[in-house]
C-alpha cells in the first residue's frame, strides 16, 4: 500500500507542476538540456489502459507537445480512442521498441498496466 501512496503524491506532484508557471524567469534558465519552449515535444503515449490517458491524448491541442507515437497493441482500444480524439492510427505500434526506433520520441509517458511501468523506465 506505501508504494501507491508514493505514486499517488507523485503523479499530483508532477500534475500540480506541469499547470504551473515557472517560479524562474526564463532568462534564468541556462540548463543546456531544456526544452525549446517554442517547439512542441515529442511525446510518445506508451498504453492506453489507464483511464487517465485522456488527459495526454487531449493535450496536444495546447501546443506544448506533439504526440508522435502511441503503444497499445490492444487495437480496439486504439481505435476507440483515435475516434475520441482524432489521431490517425499510423501513430500506433505494438512494441516500445517499435515505436521509439520509427519515431525518436524527446519523451515517453506511461499508460500502460502499473505491472509494466518498470519496462517504460
Amino acid at each position: 500500500m506505501k508504494i501507491w501512496s508514493l505514486f499517488l503524491i507523485f503523479f499530483m506532484v508532477l500534475v500540480i507542476n506541469s499547470s504551473q508557471k515557472s517560479l524562474i524567469p526564463d532568462s534564468k534558465i541556462s540548463h543546456p538540456q531544456m526544452h525549446n519552449k517554442d517547439v512542441p515535444l515529442r511525446v510518445g503515449v506508451i498504453g492506453l489502459v489507464h483511464t487517465h490517458v485522456h488527459w495526454i491524448l487531449g493535450r496536444e491541442r495546447r501546443g506544448d507537445i506533439e504526440i508522435v507515437g502511441i503503444v497499445e497493441p490492444n487495437r480496439k482500444l486504439a481505435e476507440q480512442y483515435a475516434k475520441q480524439h482524432g489521431y490517425s492510427m499510423d501513430l500506433v505500434y505494438n512494441s516500445i521498441e517499435e515505436m521509439v526506433e520509427a519515431t525518436q520520441p524527446e519523451a515517453v509517458t506511461a499508460f500502460n498496466t502499473i505491472y509494466d511501468h518498470l519496462e517504460v523506465v
